[in-house]
This record gives structure tokens, sequence and C-alpha cells, in this order.
């Protein structure tokens, strides 16, 4: 077993329905459901002209990361997500078929770190991004990799965010049930930041067959402010993080 102290020092989340605190409270109590829509965030701290073309996966992102960093602090990311650009990538694949042509305007801005990229620009951040793509794992692998930049780089913070956006009706058919349209920001830290909380996380090795755990499900532990440890995992690995007593 390995184990590592940090500080989770704070957390913001974002969905359609979940507006506010007090919503993802209500949400994480299960009074309420996120909407499978395809709204988004307004950002109005953005010139009209940066968001125009930005996706709903993108703009929850800039919320989040907004949200998340005091202005003009420098802050790595680490950004992780299941289906990335999704719809347009639908849209890219369409037109191949339709036309085997992809026009520029199509093509922009569809590639998997595009919302890391442009949280960097929105935010002045020149800190290092990390856009990590491992499916359904993503939850643990995000961690470990939040981890270990904080390993190597000692007195820093770093924002870990997961997001997912709307999918396209024509993919429908391939789910069981509809992933939910969601971002979520969490800031650890390797030493302690005002209101931050010690947390200890373990990692073992594992042979849990069982689907990993989805990033919402962090978002619930948080919500509800559990006492209890949180448990995820992914191939091979089980993962405990547990809040220490203040």
């Amino acid at each position: 077993m390995k184990s590592f102290s940090l500080y989770l020092s704070r957390w913001t989340a974002w969905a359609p329905g979940l507006e506010t605190v007090q919503a993802v409270q209500s949400w994480g109590r299960g009074e309420t459901e996120i909407r499978k829509t395809s709204e988004t965030p307004a950002l109005e701290f953005l010139p009209s002209l940066f968001r125009r073309r930005l996706s709903q996966l993108s703009k929850m992102v800039l919320h989040i990361g907004h949200t998340l960093i005091p202005a003009e602090k420098q802050t790595p990311c680490v950004f992780a997500s299941h289906y990335g650009e999704i719809n347009k990538q639908y849209k890219i694949s369409k037109q191949l078929i339709d036309t085997q042509e992809v026009s520029p305007a199509v093509f922009s801005l569809s590639v998997f770190n595009a919302p890391a990229f442009l949280l960097s620009i929105a935010e002045g951040n020149n800190e290092t991004s990390s856009a990590v793509y491992s499916g359904d794992q993503c939850l643990v692998v995000a961690f470990l990799e939040m981890i270990g930049f904080l390993q190597s780089n000692t007195g820093k913070d770093c924002m870990v965010i997961f997001a997912d956006e709307n999918i396209p009706p024509a993919y429908h058919s391939l789910f069981s049930s509809i992933p939910e349209p969601y971002a979520l920001g969490v800031l650890f830290s390797s030493t302690s930041l005002p209101g931050s909380r010690a947390c200890t996380i373990e990692i073992n090795s594992s042979a849990n067959n069982t689907s990993p755990e989805h990033p919402l499900c962090f978002l619930r532990w948080l919500a509800t402010d559990s006492q209890d440890p949180f448990s995820c995992h992914a191939s091979g690995i089980k993962m405990m993080l547990r809040t220490n007593p203040s």
C-alpha cells in the first residue's frame, strides 16, 4: 500500500439544474436531478467573441476553472473526461460520411484537450495542464496524475476538473442509460491553504472487476460532506480518500 498526505482546499460543480451550491447539495441528497440538456453557464466574465464557438463541455470547464481559482493565480490543471468534445466529433464524423470533407470551422476546438487549453488562455494561466483520457477509469487516473504532480512539486497546488457534455441524440442507442452533462473541479495541495482540509489517499492493488466509479459519485460524496472514506478503483488499483478530523 502507498499513502499520500494532501489537502483538499475547495471544490465546485456545475450541471444543468445544478447552477448553485444549494442545488448541488440538494442533488447530493437525492432531492433533484441533473437535466440531460445542452444548457451552459453564462460565462459573463469572458468577451462574447471568445464564448461564441465554445461547446457545452468547454463552457462548463471554463466556468469551473474560473470559480475554483482566484484571479491571476497560476495553477496547474488536470482535465479528465469520458467522451471529450463528443458533439464536435459527431459533426465531423457525419460530415465525412455525407460529404467526405471536414470544414475547418467544425474541426476547430474539437481535440480532447481543447477545454484545458481554452481555460489556460481565458485565465492567463501559464502553468502545466494535462488532459487525461482513460474512459470510465478517468476518476482514478486523474487523481494519480494529480498525486504525481504534487509529489514532484512540493508546495504547489493542482486543480482537477472532470467534465462531460450532453450526448448527441444519434448516440443514445449506444447507452443503457444516457450519461448526464456535468463539470466538477477540485483543488488539491501538498501544503495547507486557508479553509483546506487534510486528507490521506491510499492506493492498493485490486482485482475488483466491477465498473469503476463515476466522478459524479465523488461529487455526491463532496456535496453531502460525508465523513466516511471515499473509495474508487480502476484496473488493478483501489484508491481510498480519507479526510482527517478537523
